[in-house]
């Protein structure tokens, strides 16, 4: 991923005055199209009564449409409050493959202005250890924008 161009190009999608699912479904392609190792780019939105996340806008094959509390590198993600990246998600205990492709992912957390969990950004490459430090990095800087435009969308 080109750090620099991709925060660019993010923020001059965010900063349309166009309806925001059309801004973050722009967001997502970029994302998706960054390189070509990336499989799947795409958001699970987080019902707070159930504690289940259901599928967003994404791109990428089809995914499952529903993650049950505390299942896969989602749902480990959300029970320890924090974004991960997992280098081998076949050596993952409870991955979920949507894509039998996927090798590695990265999952950061969605938030509203008061904190309370909105979803997830997660992204999935095709090759083991993907995503470096750097990535992860860049991923939650333009999760950001994401979160600002995720608002707008209810479950």
């Amino acid at each position: 991923m080109l750090p620099d161009l991709l925060k660019e190009q993010v923020r001059s999608l965010y900063e349309t005055n166009l309806p925001a699912i059309s801004r973050l479904e722009n967001i997502l392609c970029l994302l998706f199209e960054s390189s070509g190792q990336i499989n799947w780019a795409g958001l699970y939105l987080y019902d707070q009564k159930s504690g289940t996340c259901y599928l967003g806008p994404f791109f990428g094959k089809p995914a499952c449409m529903e993650i049950k509390p505390s299942k896969g590198v989602i749902g480990y993600a959300i029970d320890q409050n924090r974004n991960i990246t997992v280098a081998d998600v076949l050596s993952f205990p409870g991955h979920i493959a949507c894509d039998a492709a996927s090798r590695s992912e990265c999952v950061i957390l969605l938030r509203k202005k008061d904190g309370s969990l909105i979803g997830v950004l997660d992204v999935d490459a095709l090759c083991e250890n993907f995503f470096l430090a750097e990535d992860q990095s860049l991923l939650e800087d333009i999760s950001k924008f994401i979160e600002k435009l995720t608002g707008c969308i209810i479950l």
